[in-house]
């Protein structure tokens, strides 16, 4: 007699999907600390100061969180082949770093261009988001393996969500987390026998991450016993790598000889950057003090890819999707260059993310396999480093027609505490005096608009000018004044500006807050725009 479909919920299912729910919600509050007021989710994308002058116009216009005086991470450039895909564009061949190996990543640009209906603003916004809505589906499609009727099951889906990997995309804005989601859509179609949809799929993942035509296997099982069954097999895998070869060809085409680094640093000898890997770790354990305490990630994400690795190699299961998925992997993993490898913990945990998803999805449901399950899963103590919301400026900067948001320097001299932030505005507490500099990299005056809103702890007069001349003053209390201030003419170099008040700050009404608080300016924002001015 079949089994009558259960209509009802057990108590213990209704928690497993409470916790689940739980999961989902804590990580989009963490996501959601990364918003910069008048700069969205730009943090996530990590720009970095130092080659903020290379970026092309779009982006420099824009108003964006940057790095100061770092080099950023990757998201930096496939954003700007996002707003700018058209790889024939001198900009965009001068601003990307190695314009052939990012455009092969092309995929999730298209989507963010799209979506963004060719705005920068949203497609920035936009880019940095597709992570997130991508680890939602992943958390959504996962229930397929992992369905909310054991603890068991809970611990796998939030593994996988919370792996050093998945969550090193999602703050990053790196395409492994995306690529990951669409390897486990071609695994789901070809499980539920559709195995051509599955292989349309893993092509088209392969353009947003070329490692995903290493899951193709799944595509093909080992019990073909015709030859018409293997014909299609291989039309199947041609399938699957065809999109790739495509848009490879039509960026030599496009591009030539234009950079010579394709990637081919991330692959070397099998296990030669691996053990290098382990025996640098080793070193810097042996070195204690702040490098052996960053080490200790590095140590937890090698337990997890070693454990999942030896899994694989030492249970063949051919007739397994996820296993004939997971081996290509393994391949890459022991075939990984040092590019990949290098730092703490380094980016193989995420190029490896589709082997940490099949880990858990094959890993027996027995006791005995438990301490198996859980150092598989090391990497997700690692994953706590990335949860730091970024420091805010306090301040915006717009720049308007021709001018660039590089183009000005906005440095808080003295007098100001540093910059505070609520989810949805900054401010900055001052003491008597505070004093910035805004510096024009131009050759030509440039106007300056500036708005903010100030209050203090009790009534006081405050004033804004800049050298000997006053622009503003007004008597400031509890409630917010807002002021704007227009067509200051910013000099090519250094030109200072200042807020005064008339006394002397109050203490804080917290008893652990020592600082002296005259007045705070909130929600600063420059707008800058050409001037006809004539330079002095």
């Amino acid at each position: 007699m079949p089994e009558l479909k259960r209509f009802y919920v057990t108590r213990k299912e209704r928690l497993i999907r409470v916790a689940m729910g739980m999961v989902v919600i804590v990580f989009l509050g963490l996501v959601a600390r990364f918003y910069l007021p008048g700069k969205g989710m730009s943090s996530l994308i990590l720009f970095g100061g130092n080659f903020a002058q290379r970026y092309i116009p779009e982006i420099k216009k824009l108003d964006h969180y940057s790095e100061p005086e770092t080099y950023g991470y990757d998201a930096q450039w496939y954003v700007q082949i996002a707003v700018r895909p058209d790889l024939r564009s001198p900009e965009i061949r001068t601003a990307v770093d190695n314009l052939p190996y990012r455009a092969r990543r092309i995929l999730f640009c298209w989507t963010a261009y799209l979506l963004g209906l060719g705005k920068p603003g949203w497609i920035v916004q936009i880019y940095a988001l597709q992570n997130v809505v991508c680890w939602l589906g992943l958390a959504w499609i996962m229930l397929r393996w992992f369905p909310a009727n054991s603890y068991q099951n809970l611990f796998r889906w939030t593994a996988v969500l919370l792996s050093f990997g998945l969550c090193a995309s999602v703050r990053l804005s790196l395409v492994d987390g995306p690529s990951c989601l669409l390897v486990a859509c071609g695994v789901a179609l070809f499980e539920a026998g559709r195995p051509w949809w599955s292989a349309l799929v893993l092509g088209i993942g392969g353009l947003g991450k070329e490692t995903a035509i290493l899951s193709a296997g799944v595509t093909v099982r080992p019990d073909y016993k015709t030859l018409k069954e293997w014909f299609a097999a291989a039309v199947r895998l041609g399938l699957v790598a065809a999109p790739l070869l495509l848009w490879t060809y039509y960026i030599y085409r496009v591009c030539g000889p234009l950079g010579t680094n394709t990637g081919s640093d991330a692959i070397d000898a099998p296990f030669v950057a691996l053990f290098q890997k382990i025996q640098t770790t080793i070193e810097e354990l042996q070195r204690g003090g702040k490098e052996a305490e960053y080490a200790r990630g590095t140590v937890y994400a090698l337990i997890a890819l070693l454990t999942q690795f030896l899994f694989f190699v030492l249970r063949p299961r051919p007739s397994q999707p996820w296993w004939r998925v997971s081996i290509g992997y393994c391949v890459l993993m022991a075939c990984l260059g040092w590019a990949v490898w290098e730092g703490v913990p380094g980016a193989a945990s995420r190029v490896l993310l589709p082997m940490t998803l099949a880990f858990n999805v094959l890993v027996p449901r027995g006791r005995g396999w438990i301490l198996v399950l859980l150092l598989g899963n090391a990497s997700v103590l690692t994953s706590f480093d990335l949860t730091r919301p970024p420091e805010d400026e306090g301040y915006r900067l717009t720049a308007m027609d021709e001018i660039k948001k590089t183009d000005i320097a906005v440095n808080f001299e003295s007098g100001w505490y540093p910059a505070e932030r609520s989810q949805w505005e900054h401010w900055r507490w001052a003491e008597k005096r505070a004093v910035i500099n805004i510096y024009n990299s131009t050759d030509k005056p440039i106007l300056l608009d500036v708005q903010f809103q100030v209050s203090s702890l009790a009534p006081r007069t405050v004033s804004f000018g800049r050298d000997e001349t006053q622009r503003w003053s007004d008597s400031v209390g509890k409630t917010r004044k807002p002021v704007r201030i227009e067509n200051l003419v910013i000099e090519p170099g250094n030109n200072q500006f200042w807020w005064q008040t008339d006394r002397e700050g109050d203490p804080s009404a917290n008893p652990a807050d020592v600082r002296k608080l005259a007045f705070r300016i909130f929600g600063l924002e420059f707008r800058a725009r050409p001037s006809t001015v004539p330079a002095q």
